[in-house]
């Protein structure tokens, strides 16, 4: 470009030269003949004077006529006439206005080699930028080549890392399959003996011999006392502990759950009792002897709660996958999948006299299924997510709790006639019934409502501040002869609450701090109080 450049210039000076001479011979030119002319025009009008004045006086001496003639011969204009004269003057213009084209046409090819030239210029800045550019791409690839050559060298020792941890890998799964097979054998060797304490329990018992002896005990905290024994033989069935007693001694702890538990629920008769919990699984145990009958584990997400259907046959289960299962609770079967829900599942309820079960959802709707026809039934919509339900003894009413803290209180035919309590400033954790005319409600916002169905008016209020530590979010548990109700606290306390009165009768040191309780339930066969905490642990409290 810069040849180009360069060959442009040398052209333009050659032309401005060339229109330089034209223009200064053009100047002399017309001076030259201008000059002829004006002097001829002199001449011509002397002669013509001196005719006019030969013609008036004939005696004039011809010597003046004769010395213009001179004169005009020494101009060299050989014009006598007056065509002479124009035929020159029109050559002249005609000279003068071609050399004007000329100029013109010479300025033109001026203004485009100009034009030409600026854009030769910009090509030429281009190019420089190019040139700067692919020197900058140089420099980076000489960089990635060195950065290249030194991730070489990292994937080279990482490659022998890798094969050393597959070596490391592979020795390691020969020493897992180990430990499998030692910790079935383990497992089997602990079934026999425990089949052997079970056949001398029975005995023992046949023969009134006492069977308290050498037992595995856990040392806890309880208010002012530092050493509380745990007896896991301490569950008997066939006494029945009296309504009015509270439970204030821990009488078994175990680890059910990886995770924290999200719900304990009693079938009808309490000798059965299912857990569900955040790692993805149920799990059914048997009251009694707390031994575990099945664990079911085919959910994607966090097991929000289970119930018994009123026959004890169908297990109902909630989840945060958005769907709902059904499932045969004696061996677990999976009997139908409901994927209605557009959103998770916080909470699940069977009734007490139908084979129907409601669930409430974050998709703003709760939804009712037939367990016979395995079908949607129904569908209650409110435009805030439901985190809470609970049925009526006989049936007749729903109550549902949701995120602006209204209590929803669904009646007439099929509840699809509702009432709305704005009790809480917060989302509803739980709502219990305590019978057909009152129920107690449970809220983000800490505090404890005691509510007056019939005649719509709150009874009382429980705040965090006054009364309880560190409101955990757990359900809340009724006792079996209605007079109590438990809250759990975060630091691992229960708190047992006279309904009547509203006020604390017992705090139950479940965890030292160590576990927030996370669910409730109050056993109606033997009034012992099951905890389910944030470690996933299982205690059971008695009187």
């Amino acid at each position: 470009m810069s040849e180009i450049n360069n060959e442009l210039n040398l052209q333009h000076d050659q032309l401005k030269q060339k229109i330089s001479s034209s223009l200064e011979n053009l100047n002399k030119s017309t001076f030259v003949f201008d000059e002829m002319i004006s002097d001829y025009n002199l001449l011509y009008q002397k002669y013509i004077d001196i005719q006019l004045v030969q013609e008036q006086n004939p005696r004039l001496n011809n010597m003046s006529i004769s010395l213009v003639k001179n004169e005009i011969n020494t101009k060299k204009l050989d014009k006598n006439d007056e065509e002479d004269y124009n035929f020159l003057k029109d050559k002249y213009f005609k000279l003068k206005e071609t050399n004007e084209q000329n100029l013109q046409e010479i300025k033109n090819n001026l203004e485009n080699i100009m034009k030409l030239k600026e854009k030769v210029e910009i090509q030429d800045k281009k190019i420089k930028g190019y040139q700067a550019e692919n020197s900058a791409l140089k420099s980076q690839n000489i960089q990635l080549d060195k950065k290249n050559k030194e991730l070489n060298k990292i994937n080279d020792e990482n490659e022998k890392k890798i094969s050393k941890l597959n070596k490391s890998c592979q020795r390691m799964e020969v020493d897992h399959k180990k430990l499998i097979d030692d910790s079935i054998q383990m497992h089997i060797n602990f079934e026999k003996i425990n089949n052997k304490c079970l056949e001398l329990e029975k005995k023992c018992l046949k023969n009134n011999i006492d069977i308290t002896p050498n037992i595995n005990r856990d040392e806890i905290k309880n208010d002012k006392k530092e050493n509380e024994i745990i007896d896991k033989n301490q569950i008997n069935l066939n006494k029945k502990n009296k309504g009015g007693d509270l439970p204030k001694k821990l009488i078994y702890k175990q680890k059910v759950h990886f995770k924290t538990i999200t719900s304990i629920n009693f079938n009808k008769s309490g000798d059965k009792y299912i857990t569900t919990s955040e790692d993805k699984s149920l799990i059914l145990l048997e009251t009694a002897k707390n031994t575990e009958i099945f664990k079911f584990d085919k959910f994607d997400s966090i097991i929000s709660e289970a119930c018994f259907d009123k026959s004890n046959q169908f297990i109902f289960i909630g989840s945060f996958d958005s769907t709902v299962k059904l499932i045969n609770a004696q061996n677990s079967n999976l009997i139908s999948n409901f994927s209605e829900h557009a959103n998770r599942v916080n909470c699940v309820k069977c009734y007490n006299l139908k084979e129907k079960g409601i669930s409430g959802s974050s998709d703003n709707t709760i939804k009712e299924w037939d367990f016979d026809t395995k079908k949607l039934l129904q569908e209650l919509n409110y435009k805030n997510p439901c985190y809470a339900l609970c049925i009526s003894s006989n049936d007749n009413f729903v109550l549902s709790g949701h995120g602006d803290g209204v209590v929803n209180m669904w009646t007439g035919d099929n509840q699809k006639e509702a009432k709305l309590f704005k009790l809480h400033d917060d989302r509803i954790i739980d709502i219990k019934i305590i019978n057909e005319n009152s129920f107690v409600s449970l809220a983000k916002d800490k505090k404890i409502k005691l509510f007056d169905i019939r005649n719509e008016k709150e009874i009382y209020t429980i705040n965090e501040e006054d009364k309880i530590k560190d409101i955990s979010e757990s359900n809340i548990a009724i006792s079996p002869d209605k007079i109590h109700f438990a809250i759990g606290s975060k630091e691992g306390n229960v708190y047992i609450i006279n309904i009547n009165k509203g006020e604390i009768e017992n705090i139950i040191n479940n965890n030292n701090g160590r576990g927030e309780v996370k669910s409730l339930s109050w056993n109606n066969l033997n009034n012992n109080m099951y905890i389910g905490d944030s470690n996933g642990f299982i205690s059971i409290w008695g009187n």
